[in-house]
Parts: C-alpha cells; structure tokens; sequence
C-alpha cells in the first residue's frame, strides 16, 4: 500500500512536469520501472539555484543528484497537494530566469550570478 501510494503521487508528478516546458525527465518515463524518486532539469538552470528558488518559493525540498539533476522523492507523508504545491512552484522558477526572445522560443536572463546557470 506504501509503495502504490509512493509511485502514484510520482506518477502525478511526472504527469504535471510533461505538462510544463523546458523540463527534462532524467527518471524513467514508463511507471512500471519508475520509483517514487523523480529526476529533471530546468532548462539549463543550475540544480543547486532550483533547490534554493523551491525552498525559498513555499519551503520545497529537493535533493541535487549527480551535481546536474533536481530529485523530487515522495513517502507515506506526502499528499497530492504536495505534488501541486511543488508544480506550482516550479513554474515561477523558469519564468522568473526566462524572457521571450523574438521568434527564436526564450533565452535565459542573466540577473543572477552566473554561477547559479549551467
């Protein structure tokens, strides 16, 4: 019961980071090999700058693995909402990094150290 609670909210998690551009999924994408850990990228931004914008946006904790990808884990005390919760804050994070840039899709702003941009 722990284990389908756990990869459900995983699931939905992954359903919401498909839904939203410039996310990679590093975690596989078929749910019968997948776990209740996710990983991904934003769009070139650096993990580290995403862990801190996500606990700064609503208190989110993220782990970074491999010094490249954000991992998101769900357990017995995580609930839907915390799957919204951290999609929604998600979504602020690239904005705020991103800007339109003609007919060529977006660039990255550079208003932060440049340490903080892969």
């Amino acid at each position: 019961a722990i284990e389908a609670h756990d990869r459900g909210l995983a699931d939905a998690f992954v359903a919401g980071l498909q839904r939203i551009d410039g996310i990679h999924i590093n975690s596989p994408l078929d749910p019968s090999v997948r776990s209740a850990i996710v990983t991904f990228e934003i769009a070139h931004l650096n993990p580290h700058r995403v862990a801190a914008a996500l606990w700064d946006a609503d208190k989110i904790v993220v782990r970074i693995c491999n010094d490249k990808h954000v991992r998101a884990c769900f357990h017995i005390f995580n609930d839907a909402s915390d799957v919204e919760r951290t999609l929604a804050a998600i979504k602020p994070v690239i904005e705020h990094y991103r800007e339109p840039y003609g007919n060529r899709g977006v660039r990255i702003v550079v208003d932060v150290d440049p340490q903080w941009l892969s």
